[in-house]
């Protein structure tokens, strides 16, 4: 740990964050920071615990994105099958040891039916799974040679594999769940969604295309994008996204926003020091707080006490305890 610095950082999920509150942003990245050490003060401990709370909706997500890249990471050279039965076990196994290793957050701020709700998780991870089965784009990762894939988001890259300078000096941090060449040269982006669909997941394609464009000095408009819902009923669904580098001047304005906004809120620029969690200040939205990780330091505890968390995406890009 010593040799860890923080830094700002641009990411889609650090942009979703603050945007959706400012104090989470604080915590997450500055209040927790170091809490790891016995020598941090009470609230940075409390704030790295809290950070590693997880929900089901998180560990679905961790366990299908997981379990389908370990299937390429392992498959032959050959064009092959898509091994349906390995991935959909792999899953199970991924999500039950996430279930042993994490504590959930509805279980820590005592929110009844945890039993109920995993038995729905474990049915959500089914459904994705079989969505995994029933995708054209799944199958054509196996059926076509494995020299054709350009990036997958293997669980044993090195944080600093997922990044790369923007602009000035800026930092953005991406990581797709696959890039895939076909046999003409284009290259293809596929993120899998475990959630709901969300019009915002198209702008995400045109961060990861940012991000291997910069990576892997791929030209942008070679890149398009895919994002496939497992969840979807009766099969999985795909929505095509192309022209991504038309919307890579909107992330560019994206990151230079994020580091405005947060080096205007530091109390030392230079040390990237957040010394007043004030001048984070909480989402004006209450109802948000029934599924932050922070809501106790926040003196919001009881919030979203009768219901469990809202579903949520539960994509590891968004899963607080992986970043």
């Amino acid at each position: 740990m010593a040799d860890l610095r923080n830094e700002i950082a641009w990411s889609w999920s650090r942009h979703k964050t603050l945007r959706e509150c400012p104090r989470k942003y604080y915590w997450q990245y500055y209040g927790s920071w170091g809490g790891w050490s016995e020598e941090a003060d009470s609230n940075a401990r409390a704030a790295y615990r809290l950070k590693r709370l997880t929900s089901f909706d998180q560990l679905v997500g961790n366990a299908v994105h997981k379990a389908l890249a370990r299937a390429l990471a392992h498959r032959p050279s050959d064009p092959c099958e898509l091994p349906a039965a390995a991935i959909a076990q792999d899953a199970e196994r991924i999500f039950e040891r996430g279930c042993e290793e994490y504590q959930l957050a509805d279980d820590y701020y005592g929110v009844p039916g945890i039993p109920e709700r995993r038995t729905a998780a474990e049915s959500k991870l089914a459904a994705a799974v079989a969505g995994v089965r029933s995708s054209p784009l799944a199958r054509g990762l196996f059926t076509r040679p494995k020299d054709r894939l350009r990036w997958v988001d293997y669980d044993f890259l090195h944080f600093d594999e997922k990044k790369v300078l923007v602009g000035d000096g800026y930092v953005l941090f991406g990581s797709p769940d696959i890039a895939v060449a076909d046999a003409e040269g284009g290259i293809h982006i596929i993120e899998w969604k475990t959630g709901r669909r969300d019009e915002s997941h198209h702008l995400q394609l045109a961060a990861y295309a940012l991000f291997l464009h910069l990576k892997l000095a791929i030209e942008l408009r070679r890149l398009s994008g895919h994002v496939v819902y497992l969840q979807a009923t009766g099969a999985a669904q795909r929505e095509d996204a192309a022209g991504l580098g038309a919307q890579v001047p909107a992330i560019l304005d994206m990151v230079t926003e994020l580091y405005a906004d947060v080096r205007a809120r530091l109390t030392d620029v230079d040390r990237n020091a957040a010394g007043e969690p004030g001048r984070f200040p909480l989402t004006e939205d209450a109802r948000l707080c029934g599924r932050c990780n922070f809501r106790e330091l926040c003196g919001r505890a009881d919030a979203g006490r009768d219901a469990a968390f809202p579903a949520e995406d539960g994509d590891p890009d968004d899963a607080a305890f992986m970043q």
